[in-house]
């Protein structure tokens, strides 16, 4: 509701300026629209930071995902190799996990 009433409110202040514009000189008109400019560039750029922000959110969490899954291979790997009898100290240089890591399996 308070959006609407914000929304509504910008309408009618800018039909205010436009029937005072009739009266303004062409300084104050080119004044006010320069302002009127200004106020929609500012807002766009405010949007596209935020666009912006929102990816580069996304794609961190893309990669903190695609992380999570190469440890957990890792993981899989270690328990298989385990499993196998094979040395921890060579699944560590295998797979990269630390001694205590794989000892933790």
């Amino acid at each position: 509701m308070q959006s609407i009433l914000a929304n509504n409110n910008d309408i009618i202040q800018r039909a205010y300026n436009e029937l005072e514009a009739h009266n303004w000189t062409n300084e104050e008109l080119l004044a006010y629209e320069s302002a009127e400019k200004a106020a929609k560039d500012a807002r766009a750029r405010e949007e596209y930071i935020k666009d912006e922000a929102r990816e580069k959110g996304r794609e961190e969490g893309r990669e903190e995902g695609r992380e999570e899954g190469r440890y957990s291979e890792k993981l899989s790997i270690a328990k298989n190799l385990l499993s196998l009898g094979i040395d921890k100290k060579k699944i560590s240089e295998s797979t990269g996990l630390s001694l205590k890591e794989i000892e933790k399996l």
